[in-house]
């Protein structure tokens, strides 16, 4: 059965090794200014910005919630969609680019401000939603040490206690989404993630609420959506840094 007892696995040991050579051969420098010292100075951090607007994830038409429209409510099994920052803000790019590809995890803590100040702005979080990470195919986990969906979620918990659920799984280890046009990206998440074991009954009524570093087309998160929804999830809401 699925539940709280389930833990994240953490970094692998040559993970943390590598992130102590780099460190040590390339001293910390501020991804926005390049001043030593720290990967955030002082003054470049008053430059990450929530974002201040919500918005329907599938036409963009502004709304109160996040929530999808009515207009594409048969198009969605996502009820919604919460985005913290602004993809356009450099920055912002800069720290996502650097947790998922330099393997700079220490920069995920700069996530917990701007969670804490975007639902102080939209104050529609509850401690009661239940938070998913997307999951990493066991190959890149295994690769990276880490899923960056699960230090969002670590974020979000450190500001609002929420509960975190291990409740998928990736099958298949499939190309890099990134490098997929709109189409060739649905094609190529279909069928990928299933549910990571046998769903507690008492679950079924809380709200759900899938995390992930950056929405593009919304394809990952749809097809995690659709197989919730079909373990009799009834509301399943996204939370991202950032939407591309």
């Amino acid at each position: 059965m699925i539940g709280k007892s389930m833990k994240p696995i953490g970094r692998n040991s040559l993970s943390i090794w590598w992130q102590t050579v780099v460190d040590w051969l390339f001293p910390k420098q501020c991804l926005g200014c390049s001043l030593e010292g720290d990967w955030l100075c002082p003054a470049c951090r008053l430059r990450l910005k929530t974002k201040n607007i919500c918005q329907c994830p599938l036409c963009r038409r502004r709304n109160l919630t996040g929530a999808v429209c009515e207009n594409c409510r048969t198009k969605s099994t996502l009820a919604g969609l919460w985005v913290v920052a602004d993809y356009d803000n450099k920055l912002v790019q800069k720290i996502i680019q650097a947790i998922k590809y330099r393997f700079i995890v220490d920069l995920a803590g700069e996530f917990d401000s701007l969670i804490a100040d975007y639902f102080l702005r939209f104050p529609a979080w509850s401690e009661d939603f239940v938070l998913v990470p997307i999951p990493l195919a066991r190959k890149r986990f295994l690769a990276r040490g880490f899923n960056q969906a699960e230090l969002i979620c670590l974020s979000v918990q450190r500001n609002f206690k929420n509960q975190i659920e291990y409740l998928l799984k990736r099958d298949i280890f499939l190309s890099p989404q990134v490098e997929l046009d709109s189409r060739r990206r649905q094609e190529n998440i279909s069928g990928n993630f299933s549910l990571a074991g046998q769903v507690d009954n008492h679950m079924l009524d809380r709200r759900l609420v899938l995390v992930d570093d950056v929405y593009t087309t919304g394809a990952t998160m749809q097809e995690c959506a659709k197989v919730l929804h079909g373990a009799g999830f009834k509301e399943i809401w996204g939370l991202v840094i950032a939407r591309n």
